[in-house]
């Protein structure tokens, strides 16, 4: 496998970011012009700018400079903020409703919580409330009784103005607010 490596134009003053955000090559080209030509983390491939002067080339640097700062700012906040400890106990109950054409419904009851980050799910059952109160549709509620499968293990996330737990690919848990939530099934 052959690596290629950012390419450094010649008579260029470079300037890279302590954090590996950006490398920045300061070059004039033939024509004599301002130019920039800098490379975004580890890429290879560069992007080529020509100014009008070197004023408008060192703000277009101190922009971008800003910008990818300020983006690994926000990145690290993301980040600290979906790991933050969650306040789910054992015995709460979660729902998700998803679905393209129908809305399914699950519940799922924490067994354990194994760490300040982690939860123990197990789904229970969700029987209708009163049968089915419109066409192939009703409203559902949990059975903490009537467990269903094997528990499993999932990160509690933090980073919103609720819990939430990564079901599977399509589903999201929260926290149940105790109504009665509509399902049908349907398609």
């Amino acid at each position: 496998m052959t690596l290629i490596s950012q390419i450094r134009p010649d008579n260029a003053r470079k300037i890279a970011m302590k954090s590996g955000g950006a490398t920045f090559y300061l070059y004039e080209n033939a024509k004599g012009n301002p130019c920039v030509r800098y490379y975004k983390g580890k890429s290879t491939k560069a992007k080529c700018y020509s100014f009008r002067s070197v004023e408008f080339r060192e703000n277009y640097v101190t922009n971008i400079i800003a910008n990818i700062t300020a983006a690994e700012e926000d990145k690290a906040k993301r980040r600290a903020d979906r790991n933050k400890p969650h306040n789910l106990e054992k015995g709460l109950i979660l729902y998700t409703s998803w679905g393209y054409d129908q809305t399914n419904v699950e519940y799922y009851e924490v067994i354990g919580v194994p760490s300040k980050c982690y939860v123990d799910l197990q789904r229970i059952a969700a029987p209708l409330a009163r049968g089915e109160e419109g066409f192939m549709s009703g409203n559902s509620v949990p059975n903490p009784e009537n467990k269903i499968g094997e528990t499993f293990r999932r990160k509690v996330d933090m980073s919103g103005s609720r819990p939430s737990i990564r079901i599977d690919s399509v589903a999201t848990a929260w926290i149940w607010d105790g109504k009665e939530k509509y399902s049908s099934w349907y398609a």
